[in-house]
């Protein structure tokens, strides 16, 4: 309830709405990861990651996510060559912000600081997808559908 004195409830209002604007970019951008690779490289469907949006459910299912996601890189990889230069699949930074995203119900400091250390493991997360999605876009594979 800090945040709220801080902000007020006008500014935590927006502070709250900005972030979800920023979750929902990020499922956006494992959804056009997911749809990208080839449907034999995924266990899920694409719009699985929109699971992130069911609060609490998320906070089990944000790490399937992440190992679905890390796994379909890795079945990928196997198809494309160029995903070779990515240095991970962000399996670990991915389980990072989610174990961070939890111990950031903690209260005090510990909340705070395992919040601060989620949001930068999730923004490391983040750019190994931003960085694989151009790679995927280079050699298109047939991957209209999303079934799988």
């Amino acid at each position: 309830m800090a945040e709220l004195s801080v902000f007020g409830p006008v500014g935590s209002v927006c502070v709250a709405l900005g972030f979800l604007a920023l979750v929902y970019l990020y499922c956006r951008d494992l959804y056009h990861l997911m749809l990208l690779v080839h449907p034999e490289s995924r266990k899920v469907k694409p719009t699985s990651v929109w699971l992130m949006f069911l609060i609490p459910y998320n906070f089990i299912e944000d790490f399937f996510i992440m190992k679905n996601v890390a796994d379909a890189l890795d079945s990928e990889r196997e198809r494309r060559p160029s995903l070779t230069v990515l240095k991970t699949n962000g399996l670990w930074l991915g389980y990072g912000w989610c174990t961070a995203q939890i111990l950031s119900l903690l209260p005090f400091a510990i909340g705070s600081v395992a919040g601060l250390v989620a949001i930068v493991l999730w923004v490391m997360h983040w750019r190994v997808v931003r960085s694989a999605l151009p790679l995927l876009k280079e050699r298109p594979l047939n991957v209209a559908t999303e079934s799988s």
